[in-house]
């Protein structure tokens, strides 16, 4: 899984997110972003064990807890790097079967521990106010309704999940961290911890909240053309690019970049002038039109013969109950969020519904072939090389 996890346009994506993703100059934050927090790794998570699915691996596995040693080893590519107090941090590598230790780190003059044990204590303090108590970090119950993930998702992102990317590793940066196996088994665990306050809220009942709609075998048609074009290696004629432009629109096609403009001496600070002035408010708003999930990591890979089967579900809400007013132009607000910083997510739907509740009887199949506006398919993804013709 080296190639999925080193995807320079998926790294971009995590690293951009957090730039879009952050506190306000005025303590204010984006609509829901602790929930869309969980949501977005969640959903990474899933792409990637999809594509782990089809190579023969299993599911990746939580971090099982932090005094375990880690058996994945980790060795940054030098030109990683994180700019740190306006120096250049390079990621140091971790050898196999390391563990977690407390760290000091020493800024401007000022010391900061970080220990195993504050960890520990951080995550036994969460959990105890998941399962309904309070203490002195959670003095205020949380309760178990969807209304409340938001609440859960901020302190998780805030406390526990940045607490755990301190201890040394490719981990300390968001630029590099899917490189990292331990990044995918840590977000695993942090996951597993907001899943355990998902299944306190109970199975939705689907019955009621259904629109008068039925779906028919024929409403469903997936239609795919596949396009070979030519590459030319000066990559000023490329076929690619003209079809980009008709397809997704000329603005989101990015164009041939100059050596000036894969010059870092001369972007960096050329985006530092652009941002220069700006409150991180505006500086998210900014960079919000290039966040959203890579088009080529879409799909599954699948797998050559007889393909990978998965299941296809159409799930169909009332769209006059569920929207919110929408301004966006651009963007991902999936995983992304609203465009406008004090816009809201155009969903008022729990993130991830209708599959972020257990299910009754533990089966969705069971619940959703007694509803007639879902349908469930089986469809399977092939992994072809390069011959289209039977399509």
């Amino acid at each position: 899984m080296f190639w999925w996890r080193n995807d320079p346009i998926l790294n971009e994506f995590h690293e951009h997110w957090h730039f879009i993703n952050v506190g306000g100059n005025d303590n204010t934050r984006r609509n829901r972003d602790g929930e869309i927090f969980i949501h977005m790794h969640r959903q990474l998570l899933a792409r990637y064990d999809a594509d782990r699915l089809c190579v023969g691996l299993e599911k990746v596995k939580a971090l099982p807890d932090f005094r375990t040693p880690i058996p994945d080893s980790f060795y940054p590519h030098p030109y990683l790097f994180e700019k740190w107090n306006h120096e250049r941090v390079h990621f140091p590598a971790r050898p196999a079967n390391q563990t977690l230790h407390d760290i000091v780190e020493l800024i401007n003059g000022e010391v900061s521990v970080y220990t195993i044990s504050d960890l520990e204590e951080e995550r036994k303090l969460l959990i105890e106010w998941i399962d309904g108590g309070t203490n002195i970090k959670h003095p205020i119950p949380l309760k178990w309704v969807d209304s409340d993930a938001n609440i859960l998702g901020l302190d998780i992102e805030r406390q526990l999940h940045k607490f755990g990317h301190n201890p040394p590793s490719v981990l300390m940066g968001a630029r590099a961290g899917i490189r990292d196996p331990l990044f995918l088994k840590w977000h695993r665990y942090v996951d597993y911890i907001f899943l355990r306050w998902q299944n306190y809220l109970g199975p939705f009942d689907f019955y009621y909240d259904a629109p008068n709609v039925t779906i028919r075998t024929t409403d469903i048609i997936l239609s795919f053309t596949d396009v070979l074009l030519k590459v030319y290696p000066d990559g000023q004629k490329d076929e690619w690019s003209e079809f980009g432009k008709k397809t997704f629109g000329g603005s989101n096609i990015e164009t041939q970049k100059t050596e000036s403009e894969f010059d870092e001496s001369q972007i960096i600070p050329s985006l530092h002038k652009e941002e220069s002035g700006l409150t991180t408010q505006a500086v998210s708003e900014k960079l919000f039109c290039h966040c959203g999930w890579p088009y080529h990591m879409i799909l599954p890979r699948g797998t050559k013969g007889e393909g990978t089967k998965f299941k296809m579900i159409v799930f169909i809400s009332d769209g006059t109950n569920d929207m919110v007013l929408l301004y966006d132009e651009c963007g991902s607000t999936a995983l992304c969020g609203a465009e406008k910083w004090t816009d809201k997510i155009p969903d008022i739907r729990p993130l991830g519904y209708p599959f972020n509740r257990p299910f009754k009887d533990g089966s969705y199949e069971k619940i959703f072939n007694e509803l007639h506006n879902v349908a469930i398919r089986n469809v399977t993804i092939i992994w072809k090389d390069d011959n289209f013709s039977k399509f």
